[in-house]
């Protein structure tokens, strides 16, 4: 596992070299007014990181599916996207199953599987990216960057950018940020053993919020919980009441982002003032030029964090025994 996330970086770039397999899709698509990105665990993931770069500039909405029940709006306009790392996730095949009985607009992202069965059986256009890591999580720089680049050569974005250069850019920032990742995710992972980790952030950083509370679960087998302003602070604010024995085993996360609205950065510097009143409060800001690498740059420190508290709790970060199990007696 460390040397998955160590080579987290080179992903993003070796990501940027199966570009050549999106460039010749654009004449295949016709009339798309939606998208829908269909997946689970980390292939959703990339879905939620895409929207939080291009919410801004998407001149079409990006939605995302996940569970066994395909929305009724999905239709002949709607954009298809499904994303599964071993192409075989239970979830995303019986939801890809119906869409392509309703749309046309279809393109699958994976290592292999039945989903690439299907794109090949029915000729529908996908991009397929290595998968000799046998690990989804430690895998979502390429369905990230492959989402970023289809939408591009589909004119999906208002404000045309250069999606291999935004890439690039956010490499080579996480590379020199490294050193400063790795120390300060070494220093949290000792703050939160033996804690639960609450993390909160503002709605555009919640992909990251997430991903941070899953990565503890499985790499670190540790339970961790997420909530994003300004919705927390119409309810669960309140919480920070009682019980009153539980306040000494929480260790709180505030991520914050330059690209915070202002009032979110306000909603958190009053959020922080209320809990740090009953339980401790690390604050994590992420660094980086665009939103991309702001992004990028929590997810790298989430994804050591993990890895360092997998260290501390004595488990092995690359095992996931409960997920087997159940996927196991799920197909009895």
């Amino acid at each position: 596992m460390q040397n998955l996330i160590k080579e987290f970086p080179n992903q993003l770039t070796d990501a940027l070299s199966l570009k050549n397999q999106i460039d010749s899709v654009k004449d295949k698509f016709n009339g798309i007014d939606k998208i829908a990105i269909c997946g689970m665990g980390g292939s959703a993931f990339a879905g939620h990181i895409v929207k939080a770069v291009t919410n801004e500039y998407s001149r079409l909405p990006i939605i995302m599916i996940q569970g066994y029940e395909l929305p009724y709006w999905v239709d002949e306009n709607t954009l298809f996207i499904a994303c599964s790392y071993s192409g075989n996730t239970e979830e995303t095949l019986t939801i890809t199953k119906k869409a392509i009985d309703k749309t046309k607009n279809c393109f699958f992202i994976t290592t292999g599987g039945e989903l690439l069965d299907i794109s090949e059986i029915l000729d529908i256009p996908k991009h397929v990216f290595p998968g000799d890591s046998k690990c989804p999580r430690a895998g979502i720089g390429y369905p990230i960057v492959a989402i970023l680049f289809l939408l591009e050569t589909l004119e999906v974005f208002e404000k045309q950018g250069n999606v291999e250069a935004l890439v690039n850019d956010a490499v080579k920032e996480l590379i020199s940020y490294q050193e400063e990742i790795q120390t300060e995710a070494k220093k949290t992972a000792t703050l939160l053993k033996d804690r639960l980790a609450i993390v909160y952030s503002s709605d555009f950083l919640s992909p990251v919020s997430l991903r941070f509370t899953q990565q503890l679960a499985e790499n670190s087998e540790q339970l961790a919980h997420s909530n994003i302003t300004p919705e927390m602070n119409h309810n669960e604010i309140m919480g920070w009441n009682k019980p009153d024995f539980l306040f000494e085993k929480i260790a709180v996360l505030i991520f914050h982002s330059d690209f915070d609205n202002e009032r979110n950065k306000k909603r958190l510097k009053i959020t922080q003032e209320i809990i740090s009143k009953k339980s401790n409060v690390i604050e994590i800001t992420a660094k980086g030029n665009s939103k991309l690498s702001q992004l990028l740059y929590l997810i790298h420190f989430s994804d050591w964090v993990s890895l360092e508290l997998a260290i501390l709790n004595e488990v092995d970060a690359s095992e996931i025994k409960n997920i087997d199990y159940f996927k196991n007696e799920l197909s009895r």
